[in-house]
């Protein structure tokens, strides 16, 4: 870009591509964001992880990287020893390489290679001397949606291989070269040339933001990464959540310092059918385990959210019924206990004293009023409410809360609406419920001050 002044030419400072920006960014984070915005397959290239280690030569460690996709294309072929290669799909675009000059010399520097190789091959699309050749004209990572080979030979290149799988076998057995910068689909997502790919080995994923999605992925991220380390924070402060591993959010248990330290259980079904509270279940491996009712998104986050605000009355009740039987006769004998030899020795002393006869009803008023203002007593203390319960309640729907409790809103609308229509959902709540708890907390804890002073 350059500019001219009173005739002279001054060339302006190159800014940095605003991709860039994202390197401080998980893939998590990123796919997080991606979902948000209603990409397909939230940008996750998956089942593609780090060329793996062999017997000879641990895993390779690589940095995370990030760079433009450049694309290349292959198509099946025949060959004596796969002489019945699939069909070519009809939607495959022209080919647009001419001659016979491998596919590592169509490598631009400075950007992601993207490798698509056709499904069900059992040759590798990518070897030591094509990952040599790429490293050597600029590529800045290696993609393959297929198989690699000569693992020992990509581990001491130091350019960061991924790949879905590897073999022993050539590409040529299978393959050939079709295309390039065409777009290719690796599982729900298409990938552009141009796209931005971040591959971080620190997470063991790769992950595609389209170009038309890079500005509003640039201005969501520090707002959803915000919001996860305050919730963090509250983790840490009190709350606890865990969920079993492989089990996909299909559990989670949620535990408060409530007394006695009770914890409160949600069973997460596929896709947020979500089951009701129960504080006695242990993990169960299956969905058919826990034997549970299910209960609606609102009615699961209105229970969480209740949990959350206050400490049960069971938490508090001390144990019934055969906790103990140290000191009691057993049922059905004659044995007294201490307990009953003393009343039975007061009644005793009682009668002693001499009859007084019956005494008419009524005929103690003050003892009658006394236990009766005992008794209205006793009702007021148990109507007592706890104000958190209200504040955090009224604090839902404050000015401060608005933003946090209209992305809750609209997530409980969108999830029953898609189990409504498709019986079940692509998404869950937990993350905005958890936003809109926090924030109601932080808006309630000086009101809360205010009146127990």
């Amino acid at each position: 870009m350059s500019a001219t002044i009173l005739g002279g030419t001054v060339r302006a400072a190159k800014h940095p591509p605003r991709w860039k920006e994202l390197m401080p960014y998980s893939a998590c984070d990123i796919a997080d964001a991606l979902l948000k915005l209603n990409v397909p397959g939230a940008g996750f290239l998956v089942d593609i992880s780090p060329i793996p280690h062999t017997t000879t030569l641990s895993r390779a460690t690589f940095n995370k990287t990030i760079a433009p996709a450049s694309t290349f294309l292959m198509v099946p072929k025949a060959s004596g020893s796969f002489p019945a290669p699939a069909p070519i799909a009809q939607d495959t675009p022209d080919s647009n390489v001419n001659g016979s000059a491998p596919y590592s010399d169509y490598t631009e520097k400075d950007t992601t290679v993207i490798i698509s190789q056709p499904a069900g091959q059992s040759c590798a699309v990518v070897g030591g001397i094509m990952a040599l050749r790429m490293k050597h004209l600029g590529a800045q990572s290696i993609i393959i949606d297929g198989r690699v080979r000569d693992l020992v030979s990509l581990s001491e290149l130091e350019l960061p291989v991924w790949s879905k799988g590897t073999s022993i076998i050539g590409a040529g057995a299978e393959s050939k070269f079709h295309a390039r910068n065409v777009p290719v689909k690796i599982g729900n997502v298409t990938v552009e040339p141009g796209d931005i790919i971040m591959a971080d080995p620190y997470e063991n994923g790769v992950v595609a933001i389209p170009r038309g999605k890079l500005y509003d992925v640039l201005e969501l991220l520090p707002k959803l990464v915000g919001a996860d380390e305050r919730v963090v924070k509250d983790v840490e402060e009190g709350y606890q959540s865990s969920c079993p591993p492989g089990s996909s959010l299909k559990w989670m248990t949620i535990s408060t310092d409530q007394p006695l330290g009770k914890t409160s259980s949600f069973q997460f079904l596929p896709n947020t059918h979500l089951q009701a509270p129960n504080p006695s279940l242990t993990h169960p491996t299956t969905v058919a385990d826990a034997q549970l009712p299910t209960m609606g998104i609102t009615d699961f986050f209105s229970a969480a959210w209740d949990t959350f605000s206050h400490p049960s009355p069971d938490a508090e009740a001390p144990p019934s019924g055969g906790s103990s039987t140290e000191g009691t006769p057993a049922s059905g004998t004659d044995e007294e206990s201490k307990e009953e030899a003393d009343v039975n020795k007061a009644d005793e002393q009682e009668e002693g004293e001499g009859e007084q006869g019956h005494k008419p009803s009524g005929g103690d008023d003050g003892d009658e009023e006394e236990s009766g203002d005992g008794e209205e007593e006793e009702e007021e203390e148990e109507e007592t409410k706890d104000p958190k319960e209200t504040l955090e309640k009224e604090c839902e729907t404050s000015k401060q809360c608005a933003p946090a409790k209209h992305h809750y809103d609209e997530c409980v609308e969108r999830v029953t609406s898609q189990i409504d229509n498709d019986g079940k959902a692509k998404e869950d709540c937990v993350e905005e419920f958890f936003h809109l708890a926090h924030c109601a907390s932080q808006c309630a804890a000086p009101k809360l001050f205010s009146q127990l002073k």
